[in-house]
């Protein structure tokens, strides 16, 4: 009823909007139509999602989840433009808010927030039993952490700031820019409608990538698509050509936004709370979409031009690749829980640790490199160990215990 309410509140505001006289009145109703909106589009979906998909296969699902938007772009840009053009911006508000409305039966009729709705009692890409029994009984069943508990770590913070700054950038990503370059709004509509239905394909491979390469590493790698687009559209004011690749970039680069920081929230922090977790990332976006266009304005009003505007949001995009990358870190406080959690009798053994995925490899490295520094609380027996292969994974059978004073 949540989304239902917010999709009804959102068509209330652009007929108010078809109606307006004054700016104050605008500005009022796009407030209240931002709230709503928020509301009627990634964050109930992104919810749903982690409601109905495992780990498996969540980041397919949350790509294809996404791709609503993508698809939507491609055939609203050009068809508002026809309608603004034909009968004026007044009768454009109009048709927003009726096809908008279209969305509530959809709503009421089709969405299910818990697979327990319908009678199912996992998700799809939840782990089998016996899969759950090998990993020691651990179900991976909304697990994880607080929102709370989230708050006071290091990499919730860089995952904030990269999502705030992420939309910085793409929040200023708009056809105007393209009018100015071709001298007509059709040509204009055509490049940006092109590069937003690339999405359609874009999305879908971020998800299968996030999948399959770790999305870890996706939410480095992705970023730095979108600095390519960027570079693209500064290079596009003395050669139109490079719009093309700039195409080629947002199929990935404009993916980011609305796929990497639900993912990102879910493998740091878990699903536990991931519903207040994911309007707070949404927040961020908000944030980010306030600086981005008043940056963008500033630097044409003194400069002229978009040119330094593109360059400064390539360079961003590049630092949230950083900030992505400095989310994944494990801190010290991290390592310490990792070998206190797998200690039994005061020893961690190496040897009998279930090491079920790469992350979990990274922290018995990381534990053993912490060892060895002086000011450790931790130390490795000094013995002969044997080699462990266990699951695809190949290391000595390390003793931790408390360093002695």
């Amino acid at each position: 009823y949540v989304l239902t309410g917010c999709v009804g509140l959102a068509s209330l505001c652009y007929l108010g909007m078809s109606r307006a006289t004054a700016m104050w009145q605008f500005l009022l109703l796009s407030g209240i139509q931002g709230f709503a909106w928020a509301g009627a589009t990634n964050l109930p979906v992104g919810i749903m999602i982690s409601n109905w998909f495992g780990p498996k296969v969540k980041g397919t699902a949350m790509s294809i989840g996404m791709l609503g938007s993508g698809a939507g772009a491609l055939v609203w840009v050009n068809f508002i433009s026809k309608i603004i053009a034909g009968s004026g911006w007044r009768t454009a508000y109009l048709a927003m808010a009726g096809v908008n409305a279209l969305m509530i039966p959809i709503a009421l009729i089709l969405v299910v927030s818990m697979p327990s709705d319908k009678g199912f009692e996992v998700r799809v890409g939840d782990p089998s039993p016996e899969e759950v029994a090998k990993a020691g009984g651990v179900s991976t069943q909304k697990t994880g952490i607080t929102g709370t508990q989230a708050l006071k770590t290091s990499r919730w913070w860089f995952q904030w700031m990269a999502a705030m700054v992420t939309m910085i950038g793409a929040s200023a990503f708009n056809s105007a820019y393209f009018t100015d370059l071709t001298g007509d709004k059709a040509s204009a509509a055509l490049v940006y409608s092109g590069a937003l239905g690339t999405m359609i394909l874009g999305k879908f491979l971020l998800g299968v990538f996030s999948d399959v390469l770790h999305i870890k590493r996706t939410a480095v790698l992705a970023p730095l698509f979108y600095a390519g687009v960027f570079i693209c559209m500064a290079l596009a004011a003395t050669n139109m050509g490079f719009t093309k690749g700039m195409t080629l970039f947002y199929m990935i680069g404009g993916a980011v936004p609305s796929v990497i920081p639900a993912l990102i929230t879910v493998h740091n922090f878990g699903d536990k709370e991931f519903s207040v977790m994911n309007g707070w990332m949404n927040m961020a976006g908000n944030v980010g979409q306030i600086i981005g266009p008043t940056i963008a304005a500033f630097v044409f009003d003194v400069t002229g031009t978009y040119r330094m505007a593109w360059i400064i949001f390539a360079v961003l995009m590049v630092v949230v690749a950083l900030l992505y990358f400095m989310s994944n870190i494990s801190s010290k406080k991290q390592i310490e829980e990792f070998i206190e959690n797998n200690m039994e009798d005061e020893v961690m053994d190496a040897s009998k640790i279930n090491i079920a995925d790469e992350e979990e490899f990274e922290k018995l490295i990381l534990a053993y490199d912490y060892s060895t520094r002086k000011n450790s609380r931790y130390m490795v027996l000094e013995e002969e160990p044997e080699m462990v292969e266990k699951d695809g994974y190949r290391y000595p059978a390390l003793r931790f215990v408390k360093r002695r004073a």
